[in-house]
C-alpha cells in the first residue's frame, strides 16, 4: 500500500527508532522498497512504509523517522548480537556493506561495555571487600578472617612474626595459632 498522502503532507509524529534502512523485495524489473526499522517504543523490528517508488520511501525515511541513540535497555541483547554475527558469518543473512559495518561496530561496542564492567568487577580486594595481601605496617588492629599459604583459614588477629624459624605474618585467636598467613579479609556483617 502506497502512502502518497503522507509523503505530500509529512508524518504527524516521527517514529523514534534506533536504526532504519531501506530493503528491496521483488524482482529485478519491478523492485519493491520498504523501510525496515527498530522501533524504540516496543524494541521490535518492523517493516513498512512500502512502495514501488523509491523516492517515496526515501522521503518517508526522512520525514517519518527519528534515529535516536539507544539506551542500554533498548539495545539488542548479547545473545541476539551473537546470533546475528554467527548468521552473518555463516552466510545465512545477507546485508549491504554499511549494514555489516554497523553490526560489527555494535558488537565492538558491546565488547567494550562488557570489558569495562569486567574491569569494575576486578577492582582491588580492598574496594570490594575481598582478600587483602598481608603487608608490613598495613595490618588491621581488629579480628579478621586470616588465610595461610595452604588455604586454611581462622578468625583472629594478624601480626608480624620475627622468630628465627618463622618470619612473615601469623594469626591467632584464643584457641589457634596460624603461621604463614598471607591474606586477610573483613568479617562479614551479621
Amino acid at each position: 500500500m502506497e502512502k502518497t498522502s503522507e509523503v505530500l503532507s509529512g508524518c504527524m509524529e516521527k517514529i523514534k527508532v534506533s536504526s532504519a534502512e531501506i530493503v528491496v523485495h521483488g524482482i529485478k524489473d519491478k523492485p519493491y522498497y520498504e523501510i525496515k526499522y527498530r522501533d524504540l517504543s516496543d524494541g521490535q523490528i518492523h517493516e513498512g512504509y512500502s512502495s514501488y517508488n523509491l523516492d517515496y520511501v526515501f522521503e518517508w525515511l526522512e520525514e517519518c523517522f527519528e534515529i535516536m541513540p539507544e539506551k542500554d535497555a533498548d539495545r539488542m541483547s548479547i545473545s541476539e548480537q551473537v546470533k546475528e554475527l554467527r548468521e552473518l558469518a555463516d552466510g545465512k543473512i545477507h546485508y549491504c556493506e554499511w549494514k555489516k559495518s554497523e553490526i560489527l561496530n555494535q558488537a565492538a561496542d558491546a565488547i567494550e561495555a562488557l570489558s569495562a564492567k569486567l574491569a569494575d568487577m576486578e577492582r582491588s580486594a580492598e574496594d570490594c571487600g575481598g582478600w587483602i595481601e598481608c603487608e608490613s605496617g598495613k595490618l588491621p588492629d581488629k579480628e579478621v578472617i586470616c588465610c595461610d599459604v595452604c588455604g586454611e583459614i581462622i578468625i583472629g588477629y594478624i601480626h608480624e612474626t620475627y622468630e628465627s624459624e618463622q618470619t612473615g605474618f601469623s594469626a591467632e585467636n584464643s584457641h589457634e595459632y596460624m603461621y604463614n598467613c598471607v591474606k586477610w579479609m573483613e568479617k562479614p556483617k551479621p
